[in-house]
């Protein structure tokens, strides 16, 4: 996929967060990718493309593993809801809350398909991290520029 080239810049340069926070950043995105029940091969590279980005090449690349390594291509969706919910309470700031939404809005376009699961999470991040239907525009207009190499 010719957007993986250009993944990186969903995430700015040295993002300054809490690594509680950046944890939660990265759960999130990785509930996202994995909402379909299958991580494919772009979305692995995009998800450990953002992981790096946000964490740092060797703290990036161990949260990643840690967890994909969980992933048994099974996730309940109450759970992963419940779970979603416990991580958008360790966001505090509106930054990090926008941060957690392109990344996983980004991994959502990272397989060039979408799915009823993807939609139904989008709509549950939405919802757990508070954002108005005028900010989610934004980002996904952010995310939309960021990933266009034109």
């Amino acid at each position: 996929m010719a957007a993986i080239a250009n993944i990186e810049k969903v995430v700015p340069e040295k993002v300054a967060l809490p690594p509680v926070e950046q944890r939660a950043v990265l759960e999130i995105a990785y509930l996202s990718v994995a909402a379909d029940h299958t991580i494919n091969e772009d979305e692995e590279v995009a998800f450990r493309a953002l992981a790096k980005r946000l964490a740092g090449a060797s703290e990036g690349e161990r949260e990643a593993q840690a967890l994909l390594s969980k992933f048994d291509g099974h996730m309940d969706r109450d759970d992963a809801d419940a779970r979603l919910r416990e991580l958008a309470k360790a966001l505090t700031s509106p930054g990090s809350r926008e941060l957690a939404y392109k990344m996983a809005y980004t991994l959502a376009l990272a397989d060039l398909a979408s799915s009823d699961q993807e939609f139904e999470f989008d709509l549950q991040l939405i919802d757990a991290l508070g954002l108005t239907q005028e900010t989610v525009d934004r980002l996904t207009e952010e995310v939309m520029t960021a990933l266009d190499p034109g």
